[in-house]
């Protein structure tokens, strides 16, 4: 059997930076990073860079088409990077005087780059449901957060209307960084396919991951929740989750803050795909 003249790695689309143009060759090319789990031979190389030029969509194997070929899924959160099968030169930069600067070098074969990603992923899933396991003792909830998740998706997606005044954790800083919390708004459209709402809060519209909403607005409910009157809690209320979430936000915000200035050395053009 012929050797592969492609290797393909899959990065979480936050390791991946927008398209940007080669100034020598014109060819547009993408930064990739490194998962910081991710390790070779004995050398820790999360936060290492490689610049590739083509990424796509990843395979959906369980949609194949009538000509034998597969049908690519752009719902994912990873990119599907395709290199050569050759060795990589990778390089980690560290900001020094205002500017990132390469500090160090590193060459990886890419099909055991692609192996010692999917390795890291396999262990990071393994501790993932530890920690889920310490979670749900800590947020008092049953079975993972996951599927506490996935409850609160569907009971939201029932019992929302186009309308109602909710309570909700707001995925957008109200007054500046850091004002994450339970906030009040109206919900201005819902989307039970991808799990999310638009609600309006005091400013503008946001979108919500559908168990984010913790409850409702009733006028005939004389209980109180979360700190107000006249709430229709949705399922239960349960504080030590809704302080989960605010982190979660919080967290969320603060990663891609992080990611954003590592990626963004200079101006990047509007993302497109390499062929």
């Amino acid at each position: 059997m012929s050797e592969r003249k492609w290797v393909h790695i899959n990065l979480p689309k936050d390791y991946v930076s927008e398209a940007r143009i080669n100034s020598k060759t014109g060819y547009e090319f993408y930064t990739c990073t490194i998962p910081k789990n991710v390790q070779y031979d004995g050398q820790i190389l999360g936060g290492y860079r490689f610049t590739a030029n083509i990424i796509d969509d990843p395979i959906d194997w369980a949609k194949k088409n009538k000509d034998g070929t597969y049908e690519r899924n752009p719902d994912a959160k990873y990119w599907d990077v395709i290199v050569p099968n050759t060795d990589i030169m990778l390089t980690r930069t560290e900001k020094i005087g205002g500017e990132y600067k390469v500090v160090d070098n590193a060459k990886v074969n890419a099909s055991d780059l692609s192996k010692a990603i999917k390795e890291a992923y396999r262990e990071f899933k393994s501790e993932q449901k530890t920690k889920d396991a310490k979670l749900t003792d800590k947020l008092g909830i049953e079975g993972t957060l996951a599927e506490e998740n996935l409850k609160r998706d569907k009971f939201a997606a029932d019992n929302l209307r186009i309308g109602d005044i909710v309570l909700y954790v707001n995925t957008e800083p109200w007054g500046g960084p850091g004002d994450i919390g339970i906030k009040g708004g109206i919900v201005r459209d819902i989307n039970v396919e991808s799990g999310r709402c638009k609600i309006h809060g005091q400013f503008f519209d946001e979108k919500v991951p559908l168990h984010y909403v913790l409850g409702k607005q009733n006028l005939s409910i004389e209980e109180k929740h979360y700190g107000y009157e006249n709430v229709e809690v949705f399922i239960e209320e349960n504080n030590k989750l809704a302080n989960h979430y605010i982190r979660e936000v919080n967290l969320k915000a603060s990663r891609e803050e992080k990611m954003k200035e590592r990626l963004t050395e200079d101006k990047p053009n509007k993302r497109r795909r390499g062929r």
